[in-house]
């Protein structure tokens, strides 16, 4: 629609815009791709979630990696844990270690939270 506003009134007037009709035809062009933007954006966040964040000693879960062997995970354990969160580091990742009560090899481990880290809370 504006770009029929903008030809139409170059092919009647063979004069050149004024500043004030340019200005005009600018500001409105500006107000459209600002809906636009915010349209796509309220698109995407309607469709995406916001990451989880965990605080120093919560109870978290890591996602169990596959087996390098080629091996079904059909049996294996979704999820490997639980584990207590012992620093929050910047870019959503997480320094984690064993619950001192298990009888597991104690080590420490920093964990992004792109790679699988599940609240204990939750339901798996």
């Amino acid at each position: 629609m504006l770009r029929k506003r903008i030809i139409l009134s170059l092919q009647v007037n063979d004069e050149a815009l004024d500043e004030i009709q340019l200005t005009n035809l600018r500001e409105m062009a500006a107000k459209r791709i600002n809906e636009r933007r915010a349209a796509a954006e309220s698109r995407f966040d309607a469709k995406h979630r916001s990451p989880s964040i965990f605080q120093e000693s919560d109870l978290v879960l890591a996602e169990n990696e596959p087996p390098s062997t080629g091996t079904s995970r059909k049996l294996e354990p979704r999820f490997k844990g639980p584990f207590v969160v012992t620093k929050v580091l910047d870019h959503d990742r997480y320094v984690v270690e064993d619950l001192p009560q298990t009888r597991r090899i104690c080590h420490r481990v920093v964990i992004h939270l792109h790679n699988g880290l599940l609240n204990c809370t939750t339901r798996i």
